[in-house]
């Protein structure tokens, strides 16, 4: 997933980006969907999400940020999480 700003930015909003092919270092990623303006997950300026699956292609690449939540956890602030991610 790319974020709206980069969408914007370096994609001109092209209505057409879901399947567009971009690489990223080394390995050659499909686009499969916008976040939604404003959204930037817990680190502002992060601009293209990854599978978590994907991550050991990515494992030499020092600007990397790993995020995620743990499957039914319970947070103060949070109602239970579904059963899935």
């Amino acid at each position: 997933m790319v974020s709206d700003e980069l969408w914007h930015s370096q994609f001109e909003a092209d209505p057409h980006i879901l399947g567009r092919v971009i690489t990223v270092g080394r390995t050659v990623l499909t686009i499969v969907g916008v976040t939604a303006p404003r959204f930037s997950g817990r680190e502002k300026g992060i601009n293209i999400w990854i599978s978590y699956t994907m991550m050991s292609q990515f494992e030499s690449e020092p600007w990397l940020t790993v995020e995620g939540r743990v499957v039914g956890a319970k947070f103060a602030h949070d109602e239970e999480l579904p059963a899935r991610i």
